[in-house]
């Protein structure tokens, strides 16, 4: 029986979860925590769990590193208070050899015997009883270090090709009480303060959470020093860390850039940017910096450590890739990148300053909200957040992955932007650090309520909000069926039942204001609108809500028409969001292809650049790259691109132009040419000409299409022109690599690629190669037993399994199996392909575009 376990799922049912929720009466609250209290107390009278008993208050940790070794020593005192007299009590120390164990009371010293078990708990036993009190427990230890260890080694390329050493302690957060940790400790689900100290080589550099106390001090071993760091907060263990590199670092106003040197001085860009996004959140939220400053953070390391589950000391690391941006060599993509991987953790940091530790998911829903929301003051030419329209909330409603962020911009966008402007500030105003909660938030946001977005009877803000929040269902769908003779309709929605906030504009009522909201408080209701039966209806105007809406066939029928003939009459937030659902309901059967189909022919008539950064995800879905289309399909598809396409292309861009227009134009013309539009590739071969002629760089927007399609028919001298432009960034450039369309040119890529000494490149390469590229790959190992050695079976194999699991091609399909067999490889586990559904080839699809062709002719 696992005691602590227990004890915490009893209190979340019991305590945290009806309190948090407000579900539950006041008298049925008293009972059950009174049913908790005294299941607890059987429990501690019982049994003898140390996670009742004790409690640590504070770690005061010793490392002794040494990077040239595989080992560690370290000590660790623990000031603990023992609350219940106890005879023994466990503690964890996973992978860690135990060399001394011994426990005082001030003078008084008591004997102790530990032993471990298969589980990596260490029990400590006393030879009598330990009454209350507070007491120390000093335990040495030592552990190993490698790139597997929770103490990670890792390692780089300096630029004289010299390899160097970083060692940090990477603590792993698994909520699980068996988790590794660097240190002995008495459970991570226990919080405490910490006190760290390294002693490392004097030319290296130590940082943690917190500063240093003061300078390194010489250590007693000869050439070492000892970094002596400022106790934290109360934290998790698993939330503190350290790294030890001969790493610089560099000021920029309250942001300090930690780097090798040889890329410190390429992440100036990043660094500014850092610091202009916390000075707009300073702003924003009108902080007062009358106690000290907080330390925010960016330690660069050569490898990544994922968006997600991130330990507060993880929230300092960032991948060398996005920490570097050159207005001159990178483009939109590349800046966005480096907002989604490098701005976000420091959100991260300044929202960790603010809100609770236990409140995770408004954490995160916090952080990154504005991530996009600072950015976008800081590139107003940018619409940032139309992108995070695209990709954080449309990208959400597929796959949930930002649930929690888009659950807060619903609600942010309904108390609306000035009033939030409001909130925030207040909550800052003598707010205590690390305590914001949801409750204190959603008490904020209520005094800053709309007089006219009345709540649902018998509710709360932070019972909706939570009830959203706090949801790991699948966002629902709001399902509009119009009663158009009688001006009414009935909303339902499926999946979890929600107390769902809904807007609506018609013909009569358009977009000039957001507001007010309405509430669809059960599964069904009959609303009234109002309208005739031949004007258009659109709930969740502006996309404010975190799910999506089908309609009858009428009505989409009505908004087909509106789009068509004055598209400018619906919001172009709107328009996007409403591609966006009608393709997911036609991916799942839930609306007829055709009215898809007629829906996307207003594109013929979107001007606005940032629609079409939607329009491209939905144009290219089921071919897109890797298949030719259907001569039928293409035909379609260039018509519908064909006059924005001949509107930009012939236009002389400027310096002003913004990053995310000429990156989106690019993306249309590689769509272009894709559909062999002869006077797109043939601009792509000349200006891909002039390039290697002048020795010059392509626009950084453009370079993925001009570079891509300029590689058809491209000379040995051409491509080695190309390979030795992109040397230093390979990894980023096969992208357009992988359309190279003669197997010697492909086999020259694949040495290149190989030298990089990196099988994630080769297998990313391998998994965006088209049907083509793919067959000439397949012709090249089955006879080129030389190529196979340079990028070994491994990689091969690997590169086959991801392929095998995304591609949408029958043919690559069977080529991966021929492969198999003749090379003798085995993928374990390999895939079948895409499950996702091509909406080109559903009923009435190619009926549809013939007829619709032939009237466009007459």
């Amino acid at each position: 029986m696992n005691i602590k376990r227990d004890c915490e799922t009893l209190y979340n049912l019991f305590i945290y979860r009806p309190l948090k929720l407000q579900y539950a009466s006041s008298v049925l609250g008293f009972i059950m925590l009174l049913t908790a209290l005294v299941i607890s107390f059987l429990l501690i009278t019982h049994g003898s769990s140390s996670v009742l008993n004790i409690i640590p208050k504070q770690y005061n940790v010793q490392f002794e590193t040494d990077i040239g070794s595989d080992n560690y020593n370290g000590t660790v005192w623990i000031d603990l208070e023992v609350l219940l007299p106890v005879e023994q009590f466990e503690l964890q120390a996973r992978n860690l050899t135990i060399e001394d164990v011994s426990l005082n009371s001030g003078e008084l010293v008591y004997p102790t015997k530990f032993r471990r078990f298969a589980n990596a708990t260490m029990q400590l036993s006393l030879n009598e009883l330990l009454p209350t009190g507070t007491y120390q427990l000093k335990i040495t230890f030592t552990g190993s270090m490698s790139e597997y260890d929770v103490m990670f080694k890792g390692s780089y390329q300096r630029d004289d090709n010299s390899t160097s050493y970083y060692l940090m302690s990477k603590p792993r957060k698994s909520h699980f009480n068996e988790a590794p940790s660097a240190f002995p400790h008495l459970g991570e689900e226990l919080k405490a303060t910490f006190k760290i100290s390294v002693a490392h080589y004097e030319k290296l550099h130590a940082w943690s959470n917190m500063p240093l106390q003061k300078p390194p001090k010489p250590h007693d071993r000869e050439n070492y020093v000892v970094s002596c760091f400022q106790v934290t907060p109360k934290m998790h263990v698993y939330d503190v860390g350290f790294i030890v590199a001969e790493f610089d670092s560099k000021k920029f106003g309250n942001l300090t850039v930690v780097a090798r040197e040889d890329i410190l001085q390429y992440t100036q860009y990043v660094g500014y940017l850092g610091n202009e996004l916390v000075r707009i959140m300073d702003e924003h939220a009108a902080t007062d910096y009358s106690g000290p400053i907080p330390d925010f953070v960016y330690i660069v390391l050569p490898r990544d450590l994922g968006l997600h589950n991130l330990t507060e000391f993880e929230r300092m690391f960032v991948q060398e890739e996005y920490m570097v941006f050159n207005k001159e060599k990178h483009d939109f993509n590349r800046l966005y990148k480096v907002l989604e991987r490098s701005s976000y953790r420091l959100m991260l940091q300044w929202f960790g300053n603010l809100i609770a530790p236990e409140e995770e998911r408004l954490h995160q829903a916090f952080s990154n909200v504005y991530t996009y929301f600072n950015a976008e003051k800081v590139y107003p030419e940018e619409f940032i957040m139309l992108a995070y329209q695209i990709d954080v909330l449309q990208g959400s409603l597929l796959d949930n992955h930002e649930s929690s962020s888009c659950v807060l911009n619903m609600f942010w966008l309904m108390v609306l932007d000035e009033k939030w402007r409001v909130v925030m500030r207040k909550l800052m105003k003598n707010r205590k650090p690390r305590t914001l909660t949801t409750a204190q938030l959603c008490l904020e946001a209520q005094t800053s309520w709309p007089e006219d977005y009345n709540l649902p009877e018998g509710t709360s803000l932070e019972s909706i909000f939570n009830q959203w929040m706090y949801s790991d269902a699948a966002p629902p769908v709001l399902n509009v069926q119009r009663l158009y003779s009688e001006g009414n309709a009935i909303l339902s929605q499926n999946g979890l039942v929600k107390v769902l906030p809904y807007n609506y504009a018609t013909e009569y009522s358009h977009f000039n204001q957001l507001g007010p909201f309405q509430w669809l408080v059960g599964q069904n209701a009959t609303v009234q609108f109002g309208g005739s039966d031949d004007h258009w209806l659109i709930l969740n105007k502006e996309e404010f809500g975190y799910y999506r809406v089908n309609y009858d066939e009428s009505n989409w029928q009505l908004i087909s028409g509106a789009l068509k003939s004055n598209a400018s009459g619906i919001h172009r937030l709107s328009r996007m969001h409403l591609l966006d659902d009608a393709l997911y309901f036609v991916k799942n059967d839930q609306l007829n292809a055709t009215i898809f189909l007629d829906l996307i022919t207003y594109l013929r008539g979107e001007t606005f650049y940032v629609a079409w950064y939607n329009a491209f995800n939905i144009l290219t879905s089921g071919y897109y790259p890797e298949i030719d289309p259907p001569n039928l399909i293409k035909n379609f598809l260039l018509h519908l691109i064909d006059p924005y396409y001949q509107k930009y292309v012939t236009q002389n861009y400027s310096k002003s132009t913004p990053q995310m227009e000429l990156y989106i134009h690019s993306k249309i013309a590689a769509l272009a040419c894709w559909l062999d539009k002869e006077d797109c590739l043939q601009h792509a071969r000349s200006t891909f000409q002039l390039a290697v002629a002048n020795d010059a760089a392509v626009e950084p927007n453009w370079s993925p299409t001009i570079y891509c399609y300029g590689l058809r028919n491209a000379s040995d001298e051409e491509l080695e022109w190309l390979l030795t432009k992109q040397a230093e960034d390979l990894s980023q450039s096969i992208e357009y690599l992988r359309c190279v369309n003669s197997k010697k040119h492909l086999r020259r890529v694949l040495e290149e690629l190989a030298e990089q000494d990196d099988f994630t490149t080769i297998t990313h390469f391998v998994r965006l190669l088209d049907e083509t590229g793919f067959q000439m790959l397949h012709a090249l190992l089955e006879s080129d037993a030389a190529l196979v050695q340079l990028l070994e079976k491994s990689t091969i194999e690997l590169s086959l399994l991801y392929l095998s699991r995304i591609t949408k091609s029958a043919k690559t399909l069977a080529l991966i199996d021929d492969l198999e067999q003749k090379l003798e490889l085995d993928i374990a586990e390999k895939g079948q392909g895409s499950t996702e559904g091509n909406i080109w080839t559903k009923p009435g699809v190619v009926d549809y575009i013939e007829r619709y062709m032939q009237e466009f002719k007459k």
